[in-house]
């Protein structure tokens, strides 16, 4: 849930939240693997998001009008 509200804002903060609850989850080996999955692929993309915008010099809240 954090990966998918973090990818139009908030990148910064809720993708590496998804990815570190993720990952945990699924080392205390949760009963629902695939929901923990679920919320790395996400917070991945919100990180990769946040990499190509930084590099191509638009900054992370540059969409925003800010």
């Amino acid at each position: 849930m954090l990966g998918l509200i973090g990818l139009p804002a908030f990148t910064m903060v809720l993708g590496p939240s998804a990815l570190i609850l993720g990952g945990v989850a699924l080392v205390r080996g949760t009963r629902r693997p695939v929901r923990a999955l679920a919320g790395l692929v996400p917070g991945a993309t919100d990180l990769m998001v946040l990499v190509v915008l930084v590099t191509a010099h638009t900054g992370f809240l540059r969409p925003f009008g800010l």
